[in-house]
């Protein structure tokens, strides 16, 4: 279950990055957090500490993840702006 919503988190973070459509991103992040409460109800029935700790390991790594998420947001509004600000210039350049 974790595995599937992983792996629909990123499907909707990478149409996200296409689309720049806000449901994509919103359903991203509720996808990962699905990951997330899956993941940590796993610690407590793992008896050896090594794949706990790949666990916890993991839970970090998609944490980090849905950071990145706002990079990307970033990284596209810019591009959105540089475009929108060319578009412009030449636009009135050639009036």
């Amino acid at each position: 279950m974790a595995q599937e919503a992983l792996m629909l988190g990123r499907l909707y973070l990478e149409r996200y990055r296409r689309t720049q459509d806000v449901r994509d991103v919103d359903r991203s992040i509720t996808e990962i957090r699905e990951a997330i409460a899956a993941l940590e109800a796993l610690p407590s029935q793992i008896v050896e500490a090594e794949f706990r700790s790949r666990v916890m390991s993991t839970i970090e790594s998609i944490n980090s993840f849905i950071d990145a998420r706002a990079n990307i947001d970033a990284a596209l509004q810019a591009k959105k702006r540089r475009i929108k600000r060319t578009r412009f210039t030449w636009a009135t350049d050639n009036w």
